[in-house]
Parts: structure tokens; C-alpha cells; sequence
């Protein structure tokens, strides 16, 4: 079968992200270059390392360049970019 929308629902099964599949995808190539990233999400963790290590257990890559420990940059298997960051818990 092939899927061409997915969406998350909420717990009362009101859609909270929706994704769609294009024709003729082109890798994005951020963070310069001629074709511009398509979407970004930060992600919230409370352990970095135990995060960065589950990512790049089920394909992510992480960014070469990384500004800061609390925030880091990764890519999905399609090449799109998303950032973990750091939210220690209170």
C-alpha cells in the first residue's frame, strides 16, 4: 500500500500533525543551499544523551555543526532538520 497522508491524533481523535507525501521529493539542504528546509520541530527531552543515542539508534543523523549542548540538530532519513532541547526537569 502506499500512503500518502498520515496524521497524529490527540487521545480524542482530533488530528494534531498531519503529513503528506509529495512527488518528486527533493532532500532539503539546510541549512544553505538551494533547496530550503520544509518544516521544523523542536523536541523536548529531559536526558540529551539518551535521546541523541535512540535517535541514531532508527536512522536520524546528527548535524555536524552543534552551537549549543542543550540544543542539538539532527536529520530524519529524508534529510529534514529537527533539534532536541534541553528542558531539565524542575
Amino acid at each position: 500500500e502506499d500512503i500518502t497522508w498520515l496524521e497524529l491524533l490527540d487521545e480524542d481523535g482530533a488530528t494534531r500533525m498531519g503529513f503528506q507525501k509529495i512527488e518528486n521529493y527533493q532532500r532539503p539542504t539546510w541549512p544553505e543551499g538551494p533547496i530550503p528546509q520544509q518544516l521544523h520541530l523542536d523536541f523536548h527531552v529531559t536526558e540529551m544523551e539518551k535521546a541523541r543515542a535512540e535517535l541514531l539508534a532508527i536512522g536520524a543523523t546528527q548535524a555536524e555543526f552543534q552551537s549549543a549542548q542543550n540544543f542539538q540538530v539532527f536529520f530524519d532519513p529524508e534529510g529534514h532538520p529537527f533539534c532536541l532541547v534541553l528542558k531539565p526537569v524542575l
